[in-house]
């Protein structure tokens, strides 16, 4: 007869159990000899733990994590068998950026002397920790995790005073393990060489300044005046703790000014945080208005609200965006506009909706606007794009929906100077060709940059204009609708195509 030896564990002591063996065939008469007891004691698989001491060796290179020394000692120096252990460890702490209040291990213990490590615990928090072995307690032991450098301070915003002078506001880090003293904030001018500009002004970009805050603040916010105008300004803000300050968030600000004469002025509401007409925003003479255009700053995202109003303010029928959103793994324009057939809300009274991928209608006081959209991609900032055609023929279209709709048109790319001005600068010389069959573009030049300082920021920018209009001569662009009529038809162009460069207006 066959034996099949079987052991069974983990049964309840001094309880009766009935085992019921069974075949595929027929299960077998229950016998006395089925019938245990199960009796008062147990032989332990070692034996007994009398003493037992936990270590602390050291932190690991991680704050969430603990280095524990283990010392098993039994009864007598007796033989150490291999067991499992349990750790249960809680803490009180309520730290926003703690997950769990508890966390649970269970290790083999294979040597008296053993070293394992507590992971995924909270920074700077104060544990205590059960260590059991089949249901005993062993022993209690409490530890704190290290200290880490706070977390990145939060809803960072920026919003413009006056055009030389900014306010920076922010929210306390979500975690904060270590004892917090203040906020450090780096300013420094960026984004601006005198090399790619041709005005005389030279800086070498190095630090300006740094600012340190105290965490008991009233308020954390710091207001920068005395800007430069016309500059980039880099700026990074980090909490500053006893072991060090944490990373930084960093944003850029332009304090490209507005000249106050043609600086546009949005209105006041009463649920406005900041009371200030600001924008960084110029109306702009065009070629048969004194305000056709609006160059404006690349909407940021605590601008948005102001964008929005200003463009249903001024009755804009046209937005012409010549930058992408982000543009060497830099934000340069926050998306203002939602996605297709999407809506926007901003604020409690402001609704942007996208009818198609041209148009958005805008609600605000109880109003509707609708305004035309329209994007050119290929821009590199400081730079030209490649070629010419592409940008004719944008600006050609540009003009055509814009003739049919009327009202202001707003340009914009990032800081709102350098590609706006060089568009807006091209369309008014297409324009006096079209019509009066003459072109002056330092003087076009000159005169955007009474109304806005800094249009045309570049001289390959300036350059480029005149490469456009030499395109435009040699290769007019045809009206759709006119049996293939060239604009520009009656133009004299000399046998060899060139165009007299003037020097640039400053």
């Amino acid at each position: 007869m066959a034996v099949y030896p079987s052991c069974f564990r983990h049964l309840i002591l001094l309880c009766t159990v009935v085992f019921v063996i069974c075949s595929q065939q027929s299960i077998s008469t229950v016998s006395d000899a089925d019938v245990i007891t199960t009796v008062g004691s147990v032989k332990p698989v070692s034996e007994p733990i009398t003493d037992t001491s936990i270590i602390i060796i050291s932190e690991t290179a991680f704050p969430t994590e603990i280095r524990l020394s283990i010392n098993i000692t039994t009864t007598d120096n007796g033989t150490f068998c291999p067991f499992t252990l349990l750790v249960n460890c809680t803490t009180i702490n309520d730290w926003s950026w703690i997950i769990s209040k508890s966390a649970n291990f269970e290790f083999r213990l294979e040597e008296p002397i053993s070293t394992v490590i507590l992971d995924h615990l909270a920074k700077f928090t104060n544990y205590t920790c059960e260590f059991q072995q089949a249901g005993q307690l062993l022993l209690f032991t409490s530890f704190t995790t290290s200290e880490d450098v706070p977390s990145t301070p939060e809803n960072v915003t920026v919003s413009a005073i006056t055009p030389t002078s900014f306010n920076l506001s922010w929210t306390e880090p979500i975690e904060v393990p270590t004892v917090l003293f203040g906020y450090n904030i780096t300013i420094q001018r960026g984004d601006v060489s005198s090399s790619n500009h041709f005005w005389s002004d030279c800086f070498n970009g190095t630090q300006l300044f740094e600012i340190y805050i105290n965490s008991s603040a009233e308020s954390l916010s710091y207001n920068f005046q005395n800007a430069s105008a016309d500059f980039s300004y880099d700026v990074s803000i980090s909490a500053w703790s006893r072991i060090g300050n944490g990373n930084s968030t960093n944003i850029n600000i332009s304090t490209t000014s507005s000249v106050d004469h043609s600086r546009v002025k949005i209105n006041i509401d009463e649920d406005d945080e900041i009371c200030s007409d600001y924008i960084n925003a110029s109306y702009i003479k065009g070629f048969s208005k004194k305000n056709q255009y609006i160059a404006t700053q690349g909407p940021l995202p605590h601008t948005v609200r102001d964008f929005w109003k200003m463009i249903f303010q001024e009755n804009v029928s046209m937005i012409v965006m010549v930058s992408r959103f982000i543009e060497n793994r830099k934000e340069k324009c926050y998306k203002y506009f939602p996605n297709n057939h999407e809506t926007m809300f901003i604020g409690d009274d402001l609704e942007v909706r996208c009818c198609t991928e041209l148009y958005f209608e805008i609600y605000y006081d109880l109003k509707q606007l609708t305004v035309t959209h329209m994007q050119f991609m290929e821009w590199p900032d400081f730079d030209v794009p490649d070629g010419t055609s592409n940008l004719l023929l944008f600006c050609h279209q540009m003009r055509s929906r814009w003739a049919n709709e009327g009202g202001l048109a707003v340009v914009h790319c990032s800081a709102g100077v350098g590609r706006t001005g060089t568009i807006i600068a091209t369309d008014i010389l297409t324009q006096g060709l079209a019509t009066e069959k003459s072109l002056d573009v330092f003087n076009t030049v000159l005169e955007l940059r009474k109304s806005r300082k800094s249009m045309v920021q570049s001289e390959k920018q300036y350059m480029y204009i005149y490469q456009l209009i030499k395109s435009l001569l040699e290769d007019p662009i045809t009206e759709d609708d006119d049996d293939s009529n060239h604009l520009y038809a009656n133009i004299t162009v000399p046998s060899n195509h060139s165009i007299a460069i003037a020097e640039s207006p400053l």
